[in-house]
């Protein structure tokens, strides 16, 4: 007994060892990652559960016979291209992230796939991607130029098509035959006449979508009936990247530089087309660039979303919830900061996604087809500077800001053809974009420098925020976009330059005006936008008047919302002096006694309207020899005082007989004589217009 044990106790150990080295082996296997760096032809190409199968470089793998792919396909650094001869059954990922932008050799494809047998996409198949994906029997089928993609994308948003017919959404102003669809699972039939477009620009290229998908069970039609040689779609596909990623999917790159209108060709000649439990989730339209750092810059605007376009003999929707994207935001635009005048205009939002779904022969909603629209892009924000005034007196530069104009969404579904199952169809909200907000800072005026030297004026400033966009639809409900908000910050003016007591200071320039203006909220059927806010409309402050004799007056305060402030006036740097006598005041004269005026000048201020005119000096007296009398000489034309008379108080006194009433000062010098004894008489005016 002992001895038939050992045997099959090392037996025993063997299986065990076999098995575990097996199972080390089919670990490694399925965990395995493959790499294909080169073109390679195979007979079947299986990707089990576990396992990732990444094409470098770009190259293309064909595959004579079967495919399943049930693990991971990803790109590295080109597209995934992939030609399956006999079926193709897909459960597991299909993944690829572009880095790099549009070329000759690649405009921006993500995933190529020729299926020239059966096509099964199952629910747990997941493909994503940031480029165009394209599906097609024949490789003569593909896009391959940009002209091409154009043309795919471009008769997605066309009215136009033979055969039974959803799509395009267009604006309100419904054709006959055309149905709106409202959110609560209710067709209106406004016409009862069939109305069919008969341009068709898609007779090559049979479809573009962008899809995200589940769907196992063979296509049926309404009556529950099998079809035959039909293309079935499954999964979850995302294309681009949504705004709200989709759980359990990476978060994919934005589309590369230079990739404009994503696309997803769908082309399988004759065969008919099951969509059920569907899941679609398509890319934002990319924002315009921005433009900065000149003096005259413009946003450019911002780019469509995707659109969606389906052709076949037949089609049948069980269960479709797709996902239109919004469409891109306007650039923003900031000005550099020495420029006069400084002029910014934000980018105008652009359009949300649109589909187009077309079976020429039948067309049937079996369950819930619902769809979402992408919102209208935002207009950009724009920004404008103007330079402060760097030489003396120099004005301060100007700002306009323009912020960009909300995209409308206004939309109702196309109907054409006897479309079956319309009541399935729900459109949820619509909403259109917001404008962009503006901002203008206008500079400040230069310093005057030295005596009359005046402060630049400020800069001027004007903000127009963006118009919020409209959305309209007959059923669904829409709301406007939101208008943007405006603020407008007017220059400071340039102070007066200052002087000393021999003459004027400059006077201080004024301040600039301001003027901001909110963007309008959009229109919409049921709710309207708000309309933008005024931040801030700040008029510029005066500048500063200049020290001096007489002193410089500040400038004026901006015309505004908020008004600046009056600048203040200069200092009165005035030292009177009097001039020299014409004789040796030590020369006591005939009689020892000398001509003797008290005070010896005089001033005074002058309010124009508020002063009296004549307008009396206070306490000016002559003294002289006793019994004797004097005589003055050199009296203008704005000053009373009689040309003679006797010792004692004179009355002296401002006639206001002048034609200058702007703010100055009027002086002169009185020659007085008695005998042989003078004296001479410094008289003032500083003249006020306040």
């Amino acid at each position: 007994m002992e001895n038939n044990k050992k045997p099959n106790k090392r037996i025993g150990w063997f299986v065990a060892l076999v098995i575990i080295v097996a199972a080390i082996f089919w670990w490694q296997f399925k965990t395995s990652e493959i790499i294909y760096n080169s073109s390679t032809e195979l007979e079947i190409f299986n990707v089990p559960v576990g396992q990732t199968v990444v094409f470098k470089d770009g190259p293309t793998i064909t595959v004579k016979g079967d495919t399943v792919i049930d693990g991971e396909l990803k790109c590295d650094d080109g597209p995934l291209l992939l030609t399956v001869e006999g079926k193709l059954t897909v459960n597991g990922k299909l993944t690829c992230a572009l880095d790099d932008g549009v070329s000759e050799d690649n405009l921006g494809n993500g995933i190529n796939i020729v299926a020239k047998g059966e096509v099964e996409f199952n629910s747990s198949a997941v493909v994503q991607t940031n480029g165009h994906l394209q599906l097609v029997d024949d490789e003569n089928k593909l896009a391959s130029t940009q002209e091409a993609i154009d043309q795919l994308y471009n008769d997605a948003g066309e009215d136009s098509g033979e055969g039974l017919r959803i799509g395009p959404m267009i604006p309100i102003d419904l054709a006959p035959g055309q149905v709106a669809f409202s959110n609560n699972k209710q067709a209106q039939v406004l016409y009862p006449n069939i109305y069919v477009n008969q341009n068709n620009l898609a007779e090559k290229f049979k479809n573009v979508i962008i899809p995200s998908v589940q769907a196992e069970e063979a296509a049926k039609d309404i009556a529950g009936n099998d079809v035959a040689d039909t293309v079935k779609i499954g999964g979850l596909w995302v294309v681009g990247r949504p705004v709200n990623n989709p759980p359990g999917v990476i978060d994919m790159p934005t589309p590369p530089e230079g990739i404009k209108k994503i696309i997803i060709a769908y082309n399988f000649g004759g065969r008919n087309m099951n969509i059920a439990d569907l899941i679609l989730f398509g890319p934002d339209g990319r924002p315009g660039a921005e433009d900065k750092n000149a003096c005259d810059v413009k946003g450019d605007d911002g780019q469509n979303a995707f659109r969606l376009n389906i052709q076949a003999p037949s089609v049948t929707i069980n269960n479709f919830s797709l996902h239109l994207g919004s469409g891109g935001f306007g650039g923003n635009a900031e000005t550099d900061k020495d420029c006069d005048p400084g002029q910014a205009m934000g980018g105008q939002g652009a359009e949300a996604g649109n589909f187009k779904i077309t079976g020429s022969n039948r067309f049937q909603i079996v369950g819930a087809f619902d769809i979402f629209p992408g919102a209208g892009g935002a207009g950009g924000k724009a920004i404008a500077h103007g330079k402060d005034g760097k030489n003396p007196g120099e004005k301060g530069g100007n700002a306009i800001a323009q912020g960009g104009q909300g995209a409308a969404n206004k939309k109702g579904a196309k109907v054409t053809g006897e479309v079956s199952g319309l009541d399935n169809v729900t459109i949820a909200k619509i909403v259109a974009g917001r404008g962009g907000d503006a901002l203008a800072e206008a500079g400040r005026g230069g310093d005057g420098k030295g005596c009359k030297s005046n402060g630049g004026e400020g800069g001027k400033a004007s903000a127009n925020a963006g118009n919020g966009g409209a959305a309209t639809s007959r059923t669904a409900e829409s709301t406007g976009g939101n208008g943007g908000d405006a603020e407008a910050i007017a220059g400071r003016g340039g102070d007066g330059g200052d002087c000393d007591p021999k003459d004027d200071g400059g006077k201080g320039g004024n301040g600039g005006e301001a003027a901001a203006t909110a963007g309008t909220g959009g229109t919409g059927k049921t709710t309207r936008g708000n309309d933008g806010i005024v931040k801030n409309e700040i008029g510029g402050d005066g500048g500063d008047g200049g020290d001096g004799c007489l002193p410089g007056k500040g400038g004026k305060e901006g015309n505004a919302v908020t008004l600046g402030k009056d600048g203040a006036d200069g200092k009165n740097l005035c030292i009177l002096v009097q001039d020299e006598p014409l004789v040796d005041p030590e020369d006591p004269g005939d009689d020892g006694e000398e001509l003797v005026l008290n005070p010896s000048s005089l001033v005074k201020k002058h309010v124009i309207g508020v002063s009296s005119c004549p307008d009396p000096f206070d306490g000016f007296s002559i003294s002289g020899p006793a019994g004797g009398t004097w005589n003055v000489e050199g009296i203008p034309q704005w000053l009373n005082i009689a040309p003679s008379g006797s010792f004692g108080p004179v009355p002296v006194s401002f006639n206001c007989n002048i034609t200058d009433f702007t703010t100055h000062q009027e002086a002169a010098t009185l020659y007085f004589s008695s005998g042989e004894q003078t004296a001479s008489l410094l008289v003032q005016i500083n003249v006020s217009a306040e």
